[in-house]
């Protein structure tokens, strides 16, 4: 899997969590590549692109799933956003 960071930002960080932000902003624009994954022929028998899609979207009740679509092309249209007063504010958006 291939993800990259679009955006990243953060203020008035504790100086701990500040590196954490500055790695983040460093981040955009990279690509990040997941590492390999290991499937049994019993897994992959009930596997499809929709079940593999909700298995990897899986998100706390913080979280606000704004669309989840796959389309009959297997192209994924995903967003969920996140807004909260200790975990801060979160946007992804999965395409492609």
């Amino acid at each position: 899997m291939l993800h990259y960071v679009m955006e990243f930002a953060g203020t008035g960080f504790s100086v701990d969590m500040a590196e954490i932000v500055k790695a983040g902003k460093s981040s955009i624009g990279k690509k990040l590549f997941g590492g390999q994954v290991c499937l049994s022929a019993a897994v992959t028998a009930k596997d499809d692109i929709n079940a593999r899609l909700q298995e990897s979207i899986r998100f706390g009740s913080e979280w606000n799933v704004v669309r989840s679509m796959l389309s009959e092309h297997g192209e994924v249209d995903f967003e969920a956003s996140l807004d909260d007063l200790i975990q801060g504010r979160a946007r992804l958006v999965i395409t492609g």
